[in-house]
């Protein structure tokens, strides 16, 4: 298991995890189109579920370029 400090300040954190090595790379380098989508997914579950998001943790699972 591994275990990472959350700062709570941040908004938004993002992870690229590798299934075999189990690897984590922090990924926070959106361009424009990738933050108008997050930013347009969070306003709908805000108002589909009436929840007042404080922040997200998003995590995409794969091989890194090691492991392929």
């Amino acid at each position: 298991a591994r275990y990472e400090l959350a700062e709570s300040s941040k908004g938004h954190h993002h992870h690229l995890v590798c299934t075999d090595c189990n690897r984590i790379i922090d990924y926070d380098d959106f361009i424009d189109d990738e933050v108008k989508l997050l930013e347009q997914t969070q306003k709908k579950l805000s108002k589909k579920y009436d929840f007042n998001i404080e922040s997200h943790l998003i995590q995409f699972y794969g091989k890194c370029a090691e492991c392929r």
